[in-house]
């Protein structure tokens, strides 16, 4: 998944209800949402963002802009 920088990191938004849990076997955990956030010429575009932990600990992380 291609990571996007954002800018301008005060703008965004982190919707609530709007995002998927799984877990899996051995501590596993996957979480996928949608988020708003402006960049540098105001414009508002929509992301999706996907985090996958191991335990606590963070093992993978996507940013990319949403179709």
């Amino acid at each position: 998944m291609k990571i996007v920088r954002n800018y301008c990191p005060s703008t965004v938004e982190f919707p609530t209800g709007d995002h998927d849990f799984r877990t899996g076997g051995e501590g596993q955990t996957q979480v996928s949402m949608s988020v708003t956030a402006k960049n540098a010429f105001n414009l508002e575009l929509k992301f999706k963002v996907h985090c996958a932990f191991n335990g606590a600990e963070l093992a993978d992380f996507g940013m990319s802009e949403a179709p």
